[in-house]
């Protein structure tokens, strides 16, 4: 009895063994790095580049898993041109050279700032594109504090109301924000007069820790092939992923990071939102209810990319009005670029090639509001 059940485990470890082998064999290993440094690059999204479905997103080491049957791989990240390719061994993406304006370094900082920035955010339910926006907007500053208002030049958006309405149909409503940006735009930002985030030098890079509890978060180091300073956040340290519970939704975060870069001639020992060049806030989480325990994944990318800067006096500012209605995005918006004669054509990026096929297709264009 006993040599028979020692032969029944022995066969089970073989038969999980193999099938262990046989898993890892059907896949390929696929390293992202630098094209200048030839460091791996953390937190690219690759997508199939056809359908546009999330495959993962780059771990610290660069590295990625690819199924033998994907033939066509999109790469994206806010700080490299998007790059799509067939899967190799290596992939190498070129950073980004936004020709941005330097930050001003001087000793008494304006009363107001106003950046113009390209602004997209992504949305994805079980991994494919449901949401998509891509707008043009006037972010102000209080040259003393970090609270970003905004009045939006431009705002096409797009939506894939099919398989929104599956998804809710099949296995009950997944709360889709429309690409909310209230939130994240006006609350965490890395400064150095930020009430979260605290700063420490550590020899030539500078921690980022939570002001609460010192826990290091990430960190400020200057990259020579992007000629500017990345910041670096993990926002659900010190733990791996969170789950919370809410309404009778379980969520699971397992990805919550946020990266901010700065130009080359930055003060960083006073570092101000106002000098901010780029944004990516990205959020991956699970989610399920006991009647539909089967997880949804659900994937969020916001993106800022600042082309101008400019000094403002308080009495400019308080001529402005501001826009307030971005959380909830049912149409699409002509804007102040339209009323105010503002040309947008040097206001553009670049767009991953699988969002770019799926325009018009998938992803339909909602209307303008008049």
């Amino acid at each position: 009895m006993l040599k028979t059940l020692l032969s029944m485990f022995r066969l089970l470890i073989y038969s999980l063994c193999t099938l262990y082998s046989l898993s890892l064999s059907a896949q390929r290993k696929v390293h992202v790095i630098d094209a200048t440094t030839l460091l791996p690059i953390e937190n690219v999204v690759v997508t199939d580049a056809q359908s546009g479905k999330v495959l993962g997103i780059t771990p610290q080491n660069g590295c990625f898993l690819s199924s033998k049957n994907a033939k066509n791989l999109s790469f994206s990240h806010l700080s490299y041109q998007p790059l799509a390719a067939q899967v190799a061994d290596t992939v190498r993406l070129v950073p980004r050279d936004y020709q941005i304006a330097a930050s001003e370094v001087t000793a008494k900082a304006a009363d107001y700032y106003r950046l113009r920035a390209v602004v997209r955010s992504y949305q994805y339910v079980d991994s494919i594109p449901v949401n998509f926006v891509d707008a043009v907007l006037d972010f102000y500053v209080n040259g003393k504090g970090n609270k970003l208002e905004y009045r939006v030049l431009k705002l096409d958006a797009y939506k894939d109301k099919a398989r929104i309405r599956e998804n809710n149909l099949n296995r009950s409503t997944v709360e889709v924000d429309d690409n909310g940006l209230l939130d994240w735009v006006s609350a965490q930002h890395i400064s150095t007069n930020n009430a979260y985030f605290l700063m420490q030098q550590l020899g030539e890079e500078k921690l980022i820790l939570k002001k609460k509890t010192r826990e290091p978060l990430g960190s400020l180091t200057f990259d020579p092939s992007q000629r500017a300073y990345v910041a670096k956040v993990n926002l659900l340290t010190p733990k791996d992923t969170v789950t919370r519970h809410l309404f009778g939704r379980s969520i699971k975060f397992n990805l919550h990071t946020l990266e901010e870069r700065f130009p080359a001639s930055v003060d960083t020992a006073r570092l101000r939102v106002y000098d901010m060049q780029s944004y990516r806030w990205l959020l991956q989480r699970d989610t399920w209810t006991k009647k539909y325990p089967t997880r949804v994944p659900l994937t969020a990318i916001h993106e800022i990319v600042v082309f101008e800067r400019q000094r403002l006096s308080k009495a400019d500012y308080k001529k402005l009005d501001f826009d307030t209605d971005w959380y909830d995005i049912p149409h699409s918006l002509r804007g102040r670029a339209a009323t105010e004669n503002i040309d947008l054509s040097k206001y553009t990026l670049p767009l991953p090639q699988d969002i770019q096929w799926l325009l018009g297709n998938q992803l339909q264009l909602l209307p303008y509001k008049d």
